[in-house]
């Protein structure tokens, strides 16, 4: 069928066929320009099963301006970072996010991804929404924020800040050491409350928690000699 395709459409079919390796169909491209009517280009993409260089290249042969399709809708972002409508306007009246057109706009949010990042359920969310917020900026692997790990584990700031003075946890550059949250999981797990925490946030803890088994020793006649055997 895409063969086919591929032969009857036009050489601008012909051509994103070539570059993509797969045709665009004639509902394709229907339901393409429906969606972009209000949704953003990576919403389509992951609708469409597309990449988003794929679907722009297409919207632009089709005519459609890119004016009209950059930044996010409100309910788009709150969707994929799991909080409510009502947060990420919050955000907005703040100044923390910028809108043109309705939309906020993809250089206010790359922004707020690199200055509040507390502000996002970062734990929480599936390895593609957390791969697409690290290309925006996200500053994963630098450990937790206090109020971060306070919402992944589900309890207060005042919690963490006793753990902290007790030693379990330690604190660097504002920051809680993923090694040091690790040692807290395997050494102080009783104060996790796994059953109310989501899947998302059980496996991450798990992984900390089950640290890569150390290096096999090779055993020499030297070092038999040396035990005495």
């Amino acid at each position: 069928m895409q063969a086919a395709n591929c032969m009857n459409g036009s050489s601008n079919n012909h051509a994103s066929s070539w570059q993509n390796g797969r045709g665009w169909t004639p509902d394709e491209q229907e339901e393409l320009l429906n969606l972009s009517s209000n949704q953003s280009i990576r919403t389509i993409a992951r609708n469409l099963a597309r990449t988003e260089k794929s679907v722009r290249r297409k919207l632009e042969q089709l005519g459609r301006t890119q004016e009209l399709l950059t930044g996010f809708k409100t309910k788009d972002l709150a969707q994929d970072l799991q909080v409510s409508l009502r947060q990420v306007r919050r955000w907005r009246v703040k100044g923390y996010l910028e809108s043109v057109g309705g939309r906020v706009t993809e250089e206010s949010f790359e922004k707020f991804c690199r200055n509040h990042p507390d502000k996002i359920p970062y734990r929480q969310l599936s390895r593609e929404i957390q791969l697409w917020l690290d290309g925006y900026g996200y500053p994963a692997g630098q450990g937790f924020r206090l109020t971060e790990l306070a919402q992944m584990l589900k309890v207060s700031p005042k919690t963490i800040r006793r753990w902290l003075g007790l030693g379990w946890l330690q604190m660097k550059q504002k920051r809680i050491p993923e090694d040091s949250l690790a040692r807290f999981c395997r050494q102080h797990s009783e104060e996790i409350r796994l059953d109310q925490l989501p899947p998302a946030t059980r496996e991450t803890l798990r992984s900390l928690k089950s640290p890569a088994p150390p290096a096999r020793e090779t055993i020499t006649l030297e070092l038999l000699a040396a035990a005495g055997l």
